[in-house]
């Protein structure tokens, strides 16, 4: 998976919010890190793509609000929740097959 590709892609979905491209790496490596340790893979497959990108916007859309399940303010309620569940699925699809997911490879 090319960090650059996933970078370019992170910076167009954000790019109305004028963050800097250090910011948006760093949060790109930390999802990249999560996958692989997840994974157990050294060399993530393109297919992990979307969940890379996810996981980074998660990232970033939490930054100020850590430790925070719900923020409410002036009748405002907006929660801050894991990952989508077609997300969540397709890193299933590549976890170890003895995190005993039975659709893991070599389950």
């Amino acid at each position: 998976m090319r960090e650059e590709e996933l970078l370019l892609t992170l910076k167009a979905w954000r790019e109305d919010r004028g963050e800097p491209d250090a910011l948006l790496l760093s949060a790109l490596r930390q999802a990249l890190t999560l996958l692989s340790g997840r994974t157990g893979l050294t060399d993530l497959p393109e297919a992990l793509a979307p969940a890379a990108l996810e996981l980074a916007a998660a990232a970033l859309n939490r930054r100020g609000q850590e430790g925070e399940a719900v923020r409410r303010e002036g009748g405002l309620s907006v929660s801050f929740g894991g990952l989508s569940p077609e997300t969540a699925r397709l890193i299933r699809r590549y976890l170890p097959a003895e995190a005993g997911f039975p659709d893991a490879p070599g389950a």
